[in-house]
């Protein structure tokens, strides 16, 4: 059974995409992903690289996946190191088991 941990870090895009894809290397996690929050944040879709809006503090909603309920803990505490690190601000909103 899937296990969903939804959070939100306050960053700039460039961290929360280096953070997501960190995550996604990692063997344990199966899915991480960006989400709106209920329409609450959007993504504007701008590929360019380096804009202004890339590097100003933002809010991102993160979604990640993994199977094994018993590792809930240890993926919370790497995700606290990892925001401590880059000096983002955490916050884990829920778990939900699909």
């Amino acid at each position: 059974m899937a296990q969903q941990l939804r959070f939100r870090v306050t960053t700039t895009q460039d961290k929360a995409d280096a953070l997501i894809s960190e995550l996604a290397g990692s063997p344990v996690i199966h899915q991480v992903q960006e989400i709106s929050e209920l329409g609450v944040y959007m993504h504007d879709d701008s590929s360019s690289a380096d804009l202004p809006d890339d590097q100003v503090q933002g809010t991102h909603y993160i979604q990640l996946e993994f199977e094994d309920p018993e590792l809930e803990n240890r993926i919370r505490e790497s995700l606290m190191l990892r925001a401590a690190r880059a000096d983002m601000a955490l916050e884990i909103l829920e778990k939900r088991s699909d």
